[in-house]
């Protein structure tokens, strides 16, 4: 008996290892990837009466205000290779429709990124350089125009080893999003729960085991070897499918604290500070047709 639950204990402690190299290897595929995702977007003009809006004057730096469009990016190292050595800044230009009014880093990660904005002097191109964007690091922009643009007309370009010249923009879905804390609160208790629904499942087995009884042999015909079967013998079998799930559940319960509460695990999250984990707004990637 002390065999069978070392070589299920062996087997649990080798399919987390696996999956822990596998993670590891899968990782160090070698890419190079910077992703400009759209955390949210806001008219806040929109819905107004169109009688208060012809009454409300707004000005912004001394410029009239007729649309005003807000949008927030989160610019992120998305591959495996380190950023660096630019020959030509991250750039994002805006169409003939809007213009800019501001454009600011609210946060970066890590703190030490050292990025540089600047603004063209038609205010249509925003520049943003950075000596260094490492594997997972990233910066949230956040851009007031007047004037609402498509989605497509929203262009980031950049020069740089081993990246496109242009950088499609993506979506950043709430589930993308975590926070400094969610990552703490997730490990250990899935790891606790995980562990003991594992040996929950291993316990099931040594009862199972110690419990066992033997079926009969195929002696004679179909109905004499059916009659020999009694409530005991289906009992048993029938108890090795919730043993089975419960260890296999408990296995990826403990994968799941490794990859922020998923498994199969899904795309590393963006951690956001709280005051920036702002629920997006829908905001189709589209093509120009």
């Amino acid at each position: 008996m002390n065999e069978l639950v070392l070589s299920l204990g062996s087997l649990i402690v080798g399919v987390v290892a696996t999956v822990w190299v596998s993670a590891y290897f899968f990782r160090r595929s070698f890419k190079k990837s910077l992703t400009p995702y759209v955390q949210f977007t806001s008219k806040p003009f929109e819905g107004i009466s169109p009688d208060v809006r012809r009454a409300l004057a707004v000005t912004y730096a001394g410029v009239a205000v007729e649309d005003l469009f807000e949008i927030q990016f989160v610019v992120a190292n998305t591959g495996d290779k380190a950023i660096r050595d630019l020959i030509e800044p991250l750039s994002l230009s805006l169409p003939e429709n809007s213009t800019l009014l501001d454009a600011s880093i609210l946060y970066q990660e890590p703190s030490e990124l050292k990025t540089t904005l600047s603004i063209s002097e038609d205010r249509r191109g925003i520049f943003i350089d950075f000596p260094l964007l490492n594997k997972g690091d990233f910066f949230v922009l956040k851009v007031l125009l007047n004037g609402a643009p498509k989605p497509h007309e929203l262009k980031f370009s950049i020069l740089v080893d081993e990246l496109p010249r242009t950088l499609p923009t993506q979506r950043l879905s709430i589930g993308e999003i975590g926070t400094p804390t969610e990552r703490n609160k997730l490990i250990f208790p899935l790891l606790g729960v995980g562990l003991f629904v594992s040996l929950w499942g291993l316990s099931v087995v040594k009862v199972i085991y110690d419990s066992w009884v033997e079926w009969p042999l195929w002696i004679g015909g179909f109905a004499e070897y059916v009659s020999q079967i009694t409530l005991s013998h289906l009992a048993k079998a029938a108890a090795c499918v919730p043993a089975f799930f419960l260890t296999v559940l408990g296995v990826m319960l403990s994968a799941a604290a490794l990859f922020d509460g998923n498994f199969p695990p899904l795309k590393k999250k963006v951690v956001l500070p709280n005051n920036l984990t702002r629920t997006p707004i829908r905001f189709e990637i589209d093509k120009p047709k």
